[in-house]
């Protein structure tokens, strides 16, 4: 059982907890589904209880009443306008969230394989430029408890914008006029810092994160927020999705720790934080430099490497979890690989990190396949190769790549973990009694992350650290 209370400001001690972290995956499908009115249609038929406990082959869901389909391993899924989004369940451990987030696409691709009806294929995948100029994005969202105090983003916010926007380690690549390191980099074009309150889903004006409260996550005498990063891709790799989150927690526990951040960052945050993230979108060199509010300017790199070195001072002064400490040597090393492939201008070679990062893994085969000149959206072969390389259904070429590829987190990401948390959820947060209750109960009529009620019960799920079974209400 969780029974130690933790609080906000545990995380300013000198013995940090685990962070409460969790993600958010629209899968897309063709347009023309969309078009012809099909497409809601055949989300709420994957999303019937029979449907997917047949596609999975185990109970996984069960009927309810809420909005959304909670699931027996923690996890959530539900209609998004005409898109199929999973959301992970609550897990305290990047390795925890790799599994958990993979495992989403393990069951839409279950779900697309057992709805025979139609010849349908699901994408992993955040934008439409293949199909238009400009494209929209959908979403990918990562998902980090975080303390209500924290609201006033005065050291947080702008942290989170310089290592968001230069978090190269979590993009996924894509084909346009040329290539680009980030598919959601076009559809972003507010800071956090500048992020006003309530949701902007307008493309081209989405925030680079937000931070919110609201009562099915985070009940307001919780004494929790939500920090909800926006500016991010979905990849396939069990490396970059560890990365993602180990080092976007350790950048959090760095603004609860200022004395630890180097000076380049703690006296200065990015002038723009928007135009450093589409400039390094768009910089295969690595060459350009931002600007800095004190008239400095660093490049993506330097800027990572400032944080990596930042968090690697605080490990040594402060007990972070082994799960984030884990993470630093190999941020410091991929940053050691970053600059080794800086300056050049034709013909890139990402070879060096193509075993870690979607990005340069993606680059890597379109190059060897039909070479550096045919990565353009001009080229029909490229970009329907793009686009397979992100597909979920019929499995793609991200999926099988992956699986043979082997590096520090990789074993995170293995078969065998994705089908674990395809069936269970996280032992040690509010996840598992959610589950429980679900699993004891046919008859509630409504079910949120924080709260599940019956016709003469309620249960309250405010901590979601703790995995004990509450009393009925």
């Amino acid at each position: 059982m969780s029974e130690v209370n933790i609080r906000p400001q545990d995380f300013y001690s000198d013995t940090p907890p685990e962070r409460i972290m969790g993600s958010e995956c629209e899968y897309m499908v063709p347009n023309q589904l969309e078009k012809n009115g099909k497409m809601s249609n055949i989300i709420e038929n994957l999303l019937r209880p029979g449907t997917i406990n047949g596609a999975v082959g185990h109970r996984l869901a069960r009927p309810h009443n809420g909005t959304r389909l909670f699931l027996l391993n923690g996890a959530c899924a539900y209609k998004d306008l005409s898109h199929l989004e999973y959301c992970t369940p609550e897990a305290r451990r990047p390795g925890e969230l790799v599994a958990a987030d993979l495992a989403g696409s393990l069951i839409v691709g279950a779900l697309a394989r057992a709805y025979s009806s139609e010849d349908i294929a699901i994408y992993r995948r955040v934008s439409t430029r293949h199909q238009q100029d400009t494209g929209t994005t959908s979403g990918y969202h990562e998902n980090y408890m975080v303390g209500a105090e924290s609201e006033d983003g005065s050291i947080l916010s702008p942290l989170i914008d310089a290592h968001t926007a230069t978090n190269v380690w979590g993009w996924s690549g894509i084909v346009d006029t040329s290539y680009e390191l980030s598919q959601k980099a076009i559809g972003v074009g507010v800071s956090l810092s500048d992020t006003p309150a309530g949701s902007l889903t307008q493309h081209g004006q989405k925030p680079i994160a937000r931070i919110v409260r609201e009562a099915d996550t985070t009940p307001s005498d919780s004494g929790w927020s939500r920090l909800e990063i926006r500016a991010c891709d979905a990849p396939f790799s069990p490396w970059a999705i560890y990365m993602k989150y180990a080092t976007t927690s350790l950048v959090m526990l760095l603004a609860a720790h200022p004395q630890f951040i180097e000076k380049s960052l703690r006296t200065a945050t990015l002038r723009d934080p928007i135009a450093t993230l589409q400039q390094t979108s768009q910089d295969l060199s690595m060459s350009q430099t931002n600007q800095l509010t004190d008239g400095t300017a660093m490049r993506a790199v330097d800027i990572q490497r400032s944080l990596a070195t930042s968090a690697q001072l605080m490990s040594e002064h402060i007990q972070i979890h082994e799960s984030l400490e884990a993470a630093i040597p190999e941020w410091l090393a991929a940053c050691d690989d970053l600059d080794k492939m800086s300056g050049q201008t034709t013909d890139h070679d990402f070879t060096l990190l193509a075993d870690r990062v979607e990005w340069a893994a993606r680059h890597t085969i379109l190059a060897k396949k039909l070479g550096h000149a045919a990565i353009t959206r001009q080229r029909q072969d490229t970009v329907m190769l793009d686009l397979i390389w992100d597909r979920v259904y019929p499995t793609g070429i991200a999926t099988k790549y992956w699986s043979g590829q082997e590096n520090a987190f990789s074993a995170h990401g293995s078969l065998d973990a994705q089908m674990h948390f395809a069936a269970a959820p996280p032992v040690d947060t509010r996840a598992a009694a959610r589950a429980a209750l679900l699993a004891s109960d046919d008859h509630f009529l409504s079910v949120t992350w924080s709260k599940l009620s019956s016709p003469n019960k309620t249960y309250l799920l405010k901590d979601a650290y703790s995995n004990r079974l509450p009393n009925a209400a």
